[in-house]
């Protein structure tokens, strides 16, 4: 069965001291369980009042989290004379500073309070999202309640002086059930004019997949109710107003937009991210392996460095515009792409036997239409026509990267000096940039890595090389080959001036650059 977190309204946050909520908030907060039971789990009436005796060590816990960040004196003079009351606080708020006292709702306004015993580790919390924000599984005990200890590290960075403007996550003016937000590492703060006022609310409908939920859930985004806040459909059944959606632990479940308005997906880790639909709140999911976005509207496609989908894409007949971070080469514009993803043995030493087991490798094939290119260590081109190929290979801290251009157009380009490869005033048209990349500077014979056609031998020509184009339309000859010593390979025309290391072109040439690591005998005496 899903469980289903019935969403209450939000206010914004006022920074002003003693401000009520702007609007009005309803008092209901339920729990409902899809298809069995409708009963409330807890309510306003219901949630177990908060103690200052449970209330203590996670305070203990939320100060130290800011000390930890090295704040000085008078930072910490404000946290030695703070104080911190429970109090039966307007619907809706969940805290509130002012000067140097925080005020805490008795029972996290009707969703009761997860007051963790351990607050040093967060295992209640399984789902990472993103460095920041982590969420509660449907079996944790904190699924469904306010995590204590995120609101009192908010409210103590109000007293500290940070607003909801701060840019961390932590600072947000809303917050939901079943959450973790995690204060970022090496936040530098200084002594400001004094403490903000601030109240934090509470938010977030969340949808979630139990264990009896066997099959495969597909989840359609939908506007049943009218408001900013989108709602689901899961078979014939409605939810208004989710802002989380969390899949089963089997594969297969799917968002389908169902609202044909331009959609926004960003991709934070593996089948987990956001997705937005036009002008509505954004959804938070995690779980999710298959994703079908609007019908006839454009879908933008942001992957982050950790961001890793197991399943399908489908954009279904809207343009498509992608935007992806790889850690070495980072892509953005508009653009028809393949993305592909399987999971392999990879023999990354070249012995002929996989040492790399279960890695991911994602490739995508795009046919480019407007798109910038930054090639780490290269520099930066814009592209109005061509193939471009990427693949990645991970598996924990372990990365390789390799990028193969065919036949691309360059509009600009900036480059840089950091592989001896700089210009000036040029116009640069690049015929194919190829570059094998690695986080430790190791790199991978992409040749002889994989046994893609299972037949137990690695590097096998034809049948073993990576193609990520195959599937784009005209199928251009994206084949990824190169050696462990292949760097970086530059093939294409220049106008202007271009440096190369010693050598300067200067007028209008054609050019082949190459880089590789090999081992030179400088001394002439045979040896390297």
């Amino acid at each position: 069965m899903l469980k289903y977190l019935k969403k209450q309204m939000i206010t914004g946050l006022a920074h002003r001291p003693n401000a009520p909520p702007e609007v009005e908030l309803s008092t209901v907060s339920q729990v409902e369980y899809l298809r069995t039971d409708s009963t409330p789990a807890f309510n306003s009436q219901t949630a177990i009042s908060l103690t200052e005796q449970a209330l203590a060590p996670v305070l203990e816990e939320a100060i130290r989290i800011w000390e930890s960040q090295g704040l000085n004196d008078p930072l910490l003079d404000r946290l030695a004379n703070l104080e911190v009351d429970i109090a039966d606080m307007p619907d809706g708020t969940l805290g509130e500073a002012s000067g140097n006292t925080i005020q805490i709702d008795n029972n996290a306004d009707g969703y009761g309070w997860f007051v963790d015993s351990t607050p040093t580790d967060s295992s209640e919390f399984q789902i990472t999202m993103s460095n920041s924000r982590i969420l509660a599984d449907a079996d944790s005990d904190a699924f469904g309640r306010i995590d204590l200890l995120t609101v009192l590290v908010h409210e103590v960075g109000h007293v500290l002086g940070l607003g909801h403007d701060s840019k961390l996550a932590i600072m947000g003016e809303t917050f939901g059930a079943g959450q973790r937000l995690i204060l970022e590492p090496g936040v530098l703060l200084i002594d400001t004019n004094g403490a903000i006022a601030g109240y934090l609310d509470s938010s977030g409908g969340t949808l979630a997949a139990e264990i009896t939920d066997t099959s495969p859930i597909t989840f359609e985004i939908v506007d049943d109710d009218g408001n900013a806040i989108p709602d689901i459909q899961v078979g014939g059944d409605t939810y208004n107003d989710i802002d989380t959606i969390i899949g089963r632990t089997l594969p297969g479940d799917e968002i389908v937009v169902a609202i044909d308005d331009e959609t926004t997906w960003t991709i934070t880790g593996q089948n987990s991210g956001t997705v937005k639909v036009g002008t509505y709140n954004a959804i938070t999911f995690s779980r999710i392996e298959n994703i079908t976005g609007a019908a006839t509207a454009k879908d933008n496609f942001i992957f982050e460095p950790a961001g890793d989908i197991t399943g399908e894409f489908d954009d279904r007949v809207g343009d498509q515009y992608l935007e992806l971070d790889n850690g070495f080469i980072t892509i953005g514009g508009d653009a028809e792409f393949i993305f592909t993803h399987r999971t392999v043995d990879a023999d990354t030493d070249g012995n002929g036997e996989a040492d790399l087991i279960g890695a991911s490798l994602n490739t995508f094939a795009l046919s480019v239409t407007d798109v910038l290119v930054d090639v780490d260590g290269v520099g930066s081109v814009t592209l109005t026509s061509g193939d471009l190929g990427l693949a990645t290979l991970s598996l924990g801290s372990v990365r390789y990267t390799a990028l193969k251009m065919n036949n691309v157009v360059a509009s600009a380009s900036t480059a840089t000096d950091t592989l001896g490869f700089a210009a000036a005033g040029l116009t640069l048209n690049i015929d194919s940039i190829n570059k094998n990349g690695s986080a430790d500077d190791t790199h991978l014979n992409w040749a002889g890595a994989f046994d893609l056609n299972g037949d137990g031998l690695y590097g096998q020509i034809d049948d073993d090389l990576l193609d990520p184009g195959k599937e784009l339309t005209g199928t251009p000859d994206l084949k990824i080959d190169y050696a462990d010593s292949m760097r970086l390979h530059v093939l294409g025309s220049v106008t202007g001036t271009l440096v190369a290391g010693p050598v300067e072109i200067d007028g209008a040439a054609d050019f082949a650059l190459e880089r590789r690591t090999v081992d030179v005998d400088t001394d002439g005496n045979g040896v390297a």
